[in-house]
């Protein structure tokens, strides 16, 4: 059973003030963590949590970033909605299966 990530208001604050504008200062979760004792699950709770707040924050392979541009946010938007759309297949095709099962076996 996966352990719920804690999300508080100081938690969002330390981590958006740690966060430098641009992909060139963008920093990993590992030094997130030294910086300021998050691990990396908390990390992405703690940019989903801003980032449904309207804080526009860039990651990828570099790291979390602020965006210094237009093109640094318009990459993780495609990356983000690229994501959206295959989840979204997998969730059509798993409904999709369970509207075909058979209610009498407890199996697939």
């Amino acid at each position: 059973m996966t352990q719920k990530v804690t999300v508080t208001p100081e938690l969002l604050d330390m981590f958006q003030s740690v966060l430098k504008e641009g992909r060139e200062n963008a920093l990993t979760a590992r030094e997130i963590h030294k910086l300021i004792g998050v691990d990396d699950r908390q990390c992405r709770a703690l940019t989903e949590a801003l980032r449904l707040e309207g804080v526009f924050i860039c990651s990828g392979n570099d790291g979390y970033y602020l965006p210094a541009t237009v093109d640094e946010m318009r990459q993780t938007y495609w990356r983000i909605a690229s994501q959206a759309e295959k989840m979204s297949r997998i969730a059509e095709l798993m409904e999709e299966h369970i509207m075909n099962a058979d209610p009498s076996r407890s199996n697939l």
